[in-house]
């Protein structure tokens, strides 16, 4: 197996060492090794798009895996940066973000991101496969890829919308959820009461933060399916996503692969 060099985030977090070194070239070359609708990948994306970051992605066959061959780590997000490997949103998020400001993100921001990676993004499959007609619509972007070719992306789409849907109840039991619908407003009223408390960005008035690009990365990733537009019913949320949004901008993805 062919192997690169390699960085691994330690704690979801870069050493400061690792941005410098990162951060010393002026252009970088960043290729992104995804599944579409992940939400951890749509946060490094968000990330990326806010930043005007040009960057190019790798749609990865989630049951072969065969486009990480490459690599020991077989999940993802898989960011290989400058030849080098970056693996954990986080990380990603943290290092592009390096690239641009030398400000830091407030403790408050940084516990937001948390919540986002430890309570809500834990919520979203259980409603993505709520039905088997949800979750075969979930993964409608293995047919909209054509890399996969009809007969395999009709076999991809079948196989993972069946088992995702038999996971659901053993996810939610992990995860003591009762209820998903409820459980996920419960979860955007906890965001808009507890971490907007009235503010345009969780960040503030002037600009999204890293918590704000993580949330919005992960409810991106699910637009155009129902559990999507039910996160948008929450007037709160609805006018935060459409602030974000405006700030993030047209994508910086130069090509898809």
């Amino acid at each position: 197996m062919m192997k690169m060099n390699s960085v691994l985030s330690q704690g979801r977090r870069l050493s400061s060492a690792m941005l410098k070194r990162f951060s010393s070239a002026a252009t970088h070359s960043v290729e992104l090794y995804q599944y579409e609708v992940c939400p951890f990948c749509a946060k490094a994306k968000a990330t990326m798009d806010y930043y005007k970051v040009p960057y190019s992605t790798v749609e990865v066959n989630p049951l072969s895996k065969k486009e990480l061959a490459f690599s020991e780590y077989k999940k993802v997000p898989l960011a290989v940066i400058d030849g080098k490997h970056v693996i954990e949103s986080d990380a990603i998020m943290d290092l592009v973000r390096g690239w641009k400001t030398k400000e830091k993100p407030s403790a408050d921001e940084l516990k937001w991101r948390d919540w986002a990676n430890q309570k809500l993004v834990v919520c979203l499959p259980p409603n993505l496969y709520r039905n088997l007609p949800e979750s075969w619509d979930s993964f409608k972007y293995i047919s909209q890829n054509n890399k996969f070719g009809l007969a395999q992306s009709l076999y991809v789409r079948s196989v993972g919308s069946v088992f995702m849907r038999m996971m659901k109840g053993r996810m939610m039991k992990k995860h003591g959820i009762t209820e998903e619908r409820q459980h996920l407003m419960s979860l955007l009223n906890i965001w808009a009461a507890d971490a907007l408390m009235g503010k345009k960005f969780q960040a503030g008035e002037d600009k999204p933060g890293v918590a704000d690009l993580a949330v919005f990365g992960m409810l991106r990733s699910m637009e155009g399916v129902p559990t999507f537009d039910y996160c948008m019913k929450h007037d709160v949320v609805r006018n935060w996503y459409t602030n974000v949004e405006e700030a993030v901008g047209e994508s910086s993805r130069t090509a898809i692969n």
